[in-house]
């Protein structure tokens, strides 16, 4: 089974730009949710009921989408060739001192690779063409929402959990860390 391969300079500042932009949005939205929570006087527990409603919602609204679109589709297919036309036309070779498997082996794995790069072999299946455009395109709009909305549900479980502390050394006279399984039998008691 193939290993993910590592992030390039490009991937990994993609990375993190949707980190920083999604904590910005995050704080901001969490904020102006914190407020909401307070006026509605809503207990802490409901946070994980909200968060998990919200996202039921994204993926009914989602669903109910087309993301199919023929002029798309078309420029996407075209767009695709491009990219195998390129793909074929490098040249790709192992590099310092290889041994004799590798010798061996080199031109079956470059046929196959030609093979597979070939349009007619990797533009066949017009349905699968077709169900991955739509996939993509409803997979990219998932992930970019649910990005934010799982960056927000971190950020209201850290400061429910922050406040929480503050409220029971506040309620306690003491850090939560010192209070003891005694204390805790005496106000139950």
């Amino acid at each position: 089974m193939a290993q993910d391969a590592p992030l390039n300079d490009r991937q990994k500042s993609f990375v993190d730009r949707t980190r920083k932009n999604r904590e910005e949005k995050a704080i901001e939205m969490t904020n102006e949710l914190l407020a909401v929570f307070i006026n509605k006087r809503l207990p802490f527990g409901d946070v994980h009921y909200i968060i998990g409603r919200v996202k039921g919602i994204l993926e009914d609204k989602i669903k109910n989408i087309s993301f199919r679109n023929e002029m798309i589709d078309r420029y996407r297919r075209e767009f695709f060739r491009s990219r195998l036309e390129e793909a074929r036309k490098q040249n790709i070779k192992l590099k310092g001192k290889r041994d004799e498997r590798e010798k061996r082996c080199e031109d079956v794995c470059q046929g196959i690779v030609d093979k597979v790069l070939d349009e007619k072999i990797a533009m066949s299946d017009d349905a699968y063409f077709e169900d991955a455009i739509e996939n993509d395109d409803e997979f990219l709009m998932m992930a970019s929402v649910h990005g934010y909305v799982d960056a927000i549900y971190d950020k209201l479980c850290l400061i429910a959990g922050e406040n929480k502390r503050r409220a029971d050394e506040k309620l306690w006279r003491k850090p939560s860390e010192e209070i003891t399984w005694s204390d805790l039998n005496d106000v139950l008691s």
